[in-house]
């Protein structure tokens, strides 16, 4: 059985919304993820998900292309006007050229073939969360960096005033 790090050990709760029509597979994932630290909910409809999407922010989202009611690059599409923000994990049984193509313009975080390890679906969600907050650190770091610049401009036009 495949170990994971307890809710204690993880560096950084993550909320994950598990969008597959294969309830096994959801709950699965949603145990194997809630084991890893992160809150996890599931949603077996696009629709479902877009609605669970209005109502509480997510950092990442494991999303099936093949769904009954929507594809999953519409989701995406969706699911990005929603939450600009949001990480996005194909993990996918139906690959073909387009969706891949499709997946890389929306910026996917990572495209995976069904079956897919629990351990390798984990390794990709912390790859992403990884990848997120180096982003943001660079992004506090840029405008730090731009706010002392801007305070110590200032400062010497004030000492060049005097």
């Amino acid at each position: 059985m495949q170990e994971f790090p307890s809710r204690r050990k993880a560096a950084w709760c993550a909320r994950i919304l598990v969008v597959d029509d294969e309830p096994r597979l959801a709950s699965g994932l949603q145990r194997a993820l809630t084991l890893a630290g992160h809150e996890a909910d599931t949603a077996g409809y696009g629709r479902r998900a877009l609605e669970a999407l209005q109502t509480r922010v997510y950092d990442l989202m494991i999303l099936d292309l093949a769904l009954p009611d929507m594809s999953g690059i519409q989701v995406m599409e969706r699911a990005l006007q929603l939450q600009p923000d949001l990480l996005v994990i194909v993990l996918t049984g139906r690959s073909n050229l387009e969706s891949v193509i499709a997946a890389v313009k929306l910026h996917a975080a990572d495209y995976l073939l069904k079956p897919s390890g629990l351990a390798e679906i984990i390794e990709a969600v912390v790859a992403a969360l990884q990848r997120r907050a180096a982003q943001v650190r660079e992004r506090v770091a840029l405008r730090t960096v731009s706010q002392a610049l801007e305070i110590l401009q200032q400062s010497d036009a004030g000492d060049a005033a005097e």
